[in-house]
């Protein structure tokens, strides 16, 4: 990802609302997955982890966990919001082993 695409995708971030949260049981398969489903309809997606998620975890630790789990990249992360980007079409989206 290019810094002049990278730039226009936080541009368009602000605008959104964090769908997802990473709560106190942290990054699970489930968390995983539910990322993964947004994904499929979304390429930008905000994401919010609560303060509670950083007392068990490193926030450097979760946000590996879940790009590594979603196959996505990182656009952003300030504070507790963190901003993924993955392009449509760009590799099969599945999710627990079955299509989306």
């Amino acid at each position: 990802m290019d810094k002049k695409f990278k730039k226009d995708l936080v541009r368009k971030a602000v605008k959104l609302s964090p769908i997802i949260q990473i709560g106190k049981n942290g990054v699970t398969e489930s968390s995983i997955d539910e990322i993964k489903k947004v994904l499929v309809t979304r390429e930008l997606l905000k994401i919010r982890i609560l303060a509670s998620a950083y007392e068990a975890n490193a926030k450097e630790e979760m946000i590996k966990k879940i790009l590594a789990g979603t196959a996505s990249e990182k656009v952003d992360a300030i504070g507790s919001i963190l901003v993924l980007y993955r392009r449509k079409g760009s590799r099969k989206d599945t999710v627990s082993g079955s299509n989306v």
